[in-house]
């Protein structure tokens, strides 16, 4: 049980980091209808693959996608581009 609560601790930080880089690129209003589409553990100690959408300005009519990794420790790992999941 213990091992379970940690994961989703370190689930929902990574998370959290994922939103403040988004936040600090797009401001508060690039970020409308930011979506956490997946989280899981990477392979690699403390690293997190976040999956997420959102519109990256007012005016967009399509999400923009992305996978980050990263690091929990010491942030943001990678942040690709992707294509809708």
């Amino acid at each position: 049980m213990q091992e379970n609560k940690s994961g989703t601790i370190d689930a929902q930080k990574a998370t959290l980091i994922v939103k403040k880089y988004f936040s600090a690129i797009y401001d508060n209003l690039g970020l409308l209808a930011f979506k956490v589409e997946k989280v899981e553990p990477n392979s690699a100690k403390d690293v997190w693959k976040v999956s997420c959408s959102f519109y990256p300005s007012i005016g967009s009519s399509q999400r923009s996608y992305y996978l980050v990794r990263v690091n929990i420790k010491t942030g943001i790992v990678d942040v690709t581009e992707t294509k809708r999941e």
